[in-house]
Formats: structure tokens, sequence, C-alpha cells
């Protein structure tokens, strides 16, 4: 009696008609008036959309207005689901039609925003009742037509990175996956990429910038002043190639070259200055200059001119302008964050003077290694010799542009180190 009574128990309970069956299919139904309910909402909208905006249709227009309000909505022809819940759709209304029945096989049930920064946007795709061979991960700007599809990668992973997109673009994102039997599904959201955030709020002194110069070349820099500086309201956000962008000939050792040498080193500033400007890009820096100009005035020239009490160099008293010190803002900023030397020798715009009784010489700084330590040590293109007199020389070091920064420009990409230095955009 007792093995029949419980018999009778466990039918009421877990049979075709028991507690459980009934508790399911209830659960069941359920899901599926909320998943009617909710496409319905959206296509009593879609009516009114119809109605009063022009550039509605019951296509494209259509499925992107129910996708905006319905992320993980699938749709295909005359046929919506949702949550596992597929129904006819009555395009010309539009409106739902009859139940077609549970989704079976192969299904994407949610695409996941994982992450969206300025430039990218990162997605889980979650599936069910099949496993997933290739995923096929595209994407368009919302709005564009159906041709805008772009392939972004095909990948057996179910998270992917969509990169080098627009700042505050909304994006429409396709998933394709296939099982191992063929079997195919599909689904589209829509999302948005961050607003890029300025330069100011993001970069610091040592980040790593690309920036595309004048020439079109992309130089690797270094934030050699950064919104942290003291100075920063005079200085502004200033970055320093990382490497030399050319090789600069000062001087000629030719005969009879002596003066013109001279005129070129009492210029040198300005000169070094100049070779800088070819490099500037005007839609991402106000203003270029060589380094070993003072940052915030890089034309300054006070020093006054060479005055020797040696007999020898005596009659060149006046005629050449002293050394001067305006480089040492940078370099000790540069030795501070460990980029004083490139790799090879480089100009500094600062002068160099000075004689012992065998000779005086004249000539523009540059950085080099073995003045880390020490200092900059010269680049000489005037000699003048207690015996031979006058001598002409010529220099080659390579040219370090400065370039400070608009403070509008946006930060669209990277993470400032030097394997994935910032991105720059307008």
């Amino acid at each position: 009696m007792l093995l029949i009574l419980a018999a009778v128990a466990i039918n009421l309970t877990i049979g075709e008609n028991g507690i459980f069956t009934r508790a399911q299919e209830a659960t069941i139904e359920h899901e599926k008036a909320s998943a009617r309910e909710k496409i319905e909402l959206v296509l009593a909208d879609a009516v009114v959309e119809k109605k009063f905006n022009p550039e509605y249709n019951e296509n494209e227009f259509l499925d992107n207005f129910i996708k905006r309000s319905l992320p993980n909505v699938g749709i295909k022809e005359n046929e919506i689901e949702l949550n596992g819940f597929a129904f006819e759709l009555d395009r010309s209304v539009p409106q739902l039609g009859e139940y077609i029945g549970e989704t079976t096989g192969l299904r994407i049930n949610e695409i996941k925003v994982t992450n969206k920064t300025s430039n990218s946007i990162s997605v889980e795709v979650i599936t069910s009742n099949a496993e997933v061979e290739t995923y096929t991960y595209s994407y368009k700007k919302d709005g564009e037509g159906e041709e805008a599809w772009k392939e972004a990668g095909k990948d057996s992973s179910n998270t992917f990175i969509f990169s080098n997109l627009e700042a505050n673009v909304e994006y429409n994102i396709k998933v394709e996956a296939i099982d191992n039997e063929g079997n195919e599904a599909e689904k589209t959201i829509s999302a948005s990429t961050e607003v890029a955030s300025t330069i100011e709020t993001i970069l610091e002194e040592g980040d790593f910038v690309n920036y595309v110069d004048g020439t079109g070349a992309t130089r690797k820099c270094l934030v050699l002043y950064g919104p942290e500086n003291a100075k920063y309201s005079i200085y502004g956000i200033q970055v320093i190639s990382m490497e030399c962008v050319e090789d600069l000939v000062l001087g000629s050792n030719a005969d009879g070259q002596f003066n013109a040498n001279r005129d070129l080193y009492n210029d040198g500033i300005n000169y070094l200055n100049n070779a800088t400007q070819k490099y500037l890009n005007a839609t991402y820096a106000k203003s270029v200059r060589c380094v070993g100009s003072v940052p915030d005035n890089p034309s300054y020239d006070v020093a006054g001119m060479y005055y020797s009490s040696l007999s020898y160099a005596a009659p060149y008293n006046g005629t050449f302008k002293d050394l001067d010190d305006n480089y040492t803002t940078d370099w000790e900023q540069m030795k501070a964050l460990n980029v004083a030397y490139p790799g090879k020798d480089y100009w500094l715009a600062s002068r160099l003077a000075y004689g012992d009784s065998g000779m005086t010489v004249f000539g523009m700084k540059k950085g080099t290694n073995q003045g880390y330590d020490s200092g900059p040590s010269a680049g000489e293109i005037c000699w003048i010799h207690n015996s031979v007199g006058e001598i002409a020389n010529t220099r080659t070091n390579g040219l370090r542009p400065v370039f400070t920064l608009k403070p509008e420009i946006k930060i669209t990409g990277g993470d400032g180190s030097s394997e994935t230095p910032y991105e720059l955009g307008v």
C-alpha cells in the first residue's frame, strides 16, 4: 500500500500532469507572454514612427528601430524572436502575428557589451543549443545601408574587440555564428563609443603619444611637460620626439667660411627652431621648437656678446654671442624622465663658448650619452687657434622637435605605454 501511495505521489509531482511539469509550463507561458508584450510595445511605437517620420520604411528602418529598444531581438525576414520565442512579423502594419514556437538549434541569446572606449567596443556572445565553431563579427554606423557592413574579423572565440572606431558614434554590431554541423545564427545590436577625453584629463609626464607630424610621418613622442607641471599654465602640454627626425648639418669647413659660420652660430637658436617648423601639424599642435630652447619662449636670446682676455682671441671680442643656459630646463626634465639620450647626438638650441691658452671655440650645444651626467657637449663650428687663427668647422647632429599640443585635442586610443602610445584625435 505504501508503495502504491509513493508511486501516486511521484506521479503527481513529476508526471506528465505533475506539479513540476505544470510549473514548468506556466513559466514558459509567462516568458512567452513577456516576450510578446515587449515586442508589441515597441511595434506600437513603430506605428507612430510610420505615421509621422518620413524616413520610415518597413525594412531596414523598422529592423533598426526594434533593435534599438530590444538589443537582443532576432529578426529574419518576417519572423521575430526574443528570449527563445519566435513570432510572425507583419511588416505592413507593423504588428505581431501568430506564435511560431520556441527556437531550436543554434541560438545567439545575447551580445553583451563588456567595455567601451572612444575608439573601441568589446563584446561577449552568449549562445545556446550548440557548440559554435566560428563567429563572424561585422559593424557599420547606425543609419547606414546594408551595403555598409564591414567584417571586422572571424574567430572561434566568443569575445571580440571592434577597434579603430570613431568617438561618440552609434554603431550596429552583427554577430553570425556557425556550429560544427553548419547551422547558423545571427544577431545584431546597437552600441555607441564613448566621448573622447581631452589630453588635459589623461596625459601625464612620461606618457607616450603617437603624433602625426607635418610631413605625414607618425612619431612616437613622450610627454615632456604635462598638466601636473608647476608651470603648466604657461608651458601647456609639450611632447618631445623620442627619435631624431633628421640629421642637420651646421657650418662648413670650406675655405673662407669662418664668417658665415659665425653668423650661423650667432643665429643658431632661431636657425634650429626654424628647422623644426616643417614637422608642425596644426591639426594637433599649436607650435613646435627645437629641444634646448626655453619652453615658454623658444626664441629667448639675451646672452650678450663674448669677450676674452686672451691676446689671440681679443680681436674677436664683441663679434660672437656668449654661451647661454637656455637648455637647462629641458635637459633636467629629460634626465628626470630618462629620455635625454635617444641613441644618437642631437642639437640643443643653446650656445656653448669657451677658450683656453691654445684655442677658443664656439658652437651649439648637443645632447650626447657621454654628457648625460655632466651636461651637454659642444658641436663647434668656429675655432680661433692661438697660432693658426680662424678655423671653420662643420658638425652633423640629429634634430629633436618639441610640440606644444592643442588643449582641445582628444585621446582616441592607446594606453600611454611605449608599446601602445596614446592616439590623438580631434
